[in-house]
């Protein structure tokens, strides 16, 4: 998917997700008229068997015009949550505190760090 124009990639990825789900992590489009695709909305269901079982964890997703090369920016919005400083008091997640920002690799997607994040509660 790296190779692709960005809102191609963007539109295959909000397909993707709307055929196959998540596994207790959404994405979607905040504004569904936002032809720049730049505003997304993510939230996580706390894994079952935890800590955080039954919570509910949503971001605001800011996808920059050089997606797939530069990550996008999470914030998180609702739920509170820390998880060893991966997230700061202003709700932000901090990319040198998240592998998959850290590291980040084209061939990611928008849920490659939620998805970080979810596993980090369990």
């Amino acid at each position: 998917m790296a190779g692709k124009p960005r809102n191609f990639r963007l539109l295959e990825e909000l397909e993707d997700y709307e055929k196959n789900g998540g596994g207790g992590i959404s994405v979607g489009l905040d504004d569904q008229s936002d032809t720049y695709m730049s505003k997304w909305n993510g939230s996580i269901i706390g894994p079952d068997g935890t800590n955080f079982a039954g919570g509910f964890y949503s971001f605001e997703i800011t996808v920059p015009t050089s997606y797939p090369k530069d990550p996008p920016i999470y914030r998180l919005t609702e739920g509170g949550i820390s998880l060893n400083g991966r997230i700061d008091n202003y709700g932000n997640i901090r990319p040198e505190k998240l592998e998959s920002l850290k590291n980040w690799n084209p061939d990611f997607n928008i849920m490659t760090p939620l998805e970080e994040l979810r596993n980090a509660m369990g």
